[in-house]
């Protein structure tokens, strides 16, 4: 996690592999206020992860991020914890981007959980890699 000030705080347009254990004594919005600290100056975006998501192996990408940074079509990405990696498919539609293929077992092997929230970083732009940083809602 970098504590630089200078860099850009999380949002949709500015929106990394280690994982981080939420700090914070309150068990609601610990992931969350949490990774309100990550501070990067590559492309990246926050999501805190939901039941159905994770029941369907699916999750959603940010459309501002996608239709910004990806081209409009599917796609494998490689997803990058660490020096762990997993292949995973990038679905485009009109109104939607979403990682379905590989988004389980990525999910499982990582034990992600309702509510852990992930930071993910596009490191390289001419690579469709992102690197992941995970804080768990813990408890």
């Amino acid at each position: 996690m970098h504590a630089d000030k200078s860099r850009k705080p999380i949002s949709e347009e500015n929106t990394g592999g280690q994982v981080t254990q939420a700090a914070l004594s309150s068990g609601v919005g610990r992931a969350s206020e949490a990774a309100i600290h990550y501070f990067s100056t590559n492309p990246y975006f926050q999501v805190a992860l939901e039941l159905g998501h994770m029941e369907h192996s699916r999750q959603h990408v940010p459309l501002a991020f996608a239709k910004r940074y990806f081209e409009g079509k599917a796609q494998t990405m490689t997803l990058w914890v660490g020096k762990r990696s997993w292949p995973v498919k990038l679905l485009a539609y009109p109104s939607a981007y979403k990682f379905s293929a590989g988004w389980g077992a990525f999910a499982r092997e990582n034990s992600l959980r309702p509510r852990d929230v992930c930071i993910f970083e596009l490191t390289q732009r001419n690579q469709l890699d992102l690197k992941v940083t995970i804080f768990r809602q813990a408890g």
